[in-house]
């Protein structure tokens, strides 16, 4: 939970209120070449009005939790 907090303030502002659900993980090649997981959670937040991207955060892409949940539901049907 303090890592989940951690990584939302820095990257938003916003303070988790609670974990909703977790959507599993996924595994990928980061920008050194090391593989990295990203764990995918649903939180709810406290006081949306705070909402700031933060520094080092502008290129990333904020979809809506219903998006994020589709394009999942989509990779999970793909065969292996």
């Amino acid at each position: 939970m303090q890592a989940i907090d951690r990584a939302l303030a820095a990257g938003t502002c916003l303070q988790v209120e609670e974990i909703t659900s977790y959507h599993g993980f996924v595994d990928f090649i980061d920008r050194d070449g090391a593989l990295a997981r990203l764990h995918i959670f649903a939180v709810s937040v406290t006081d949306v009005m705070r909402l700031r991207i933060g520094e080092g955060y502008e290129a990333r892409s904020w979809e809506p939790a219903e998006v994020i949940e589709q394009s999942l539901s989509r990779s999970r049907q793909r065969p292996g």
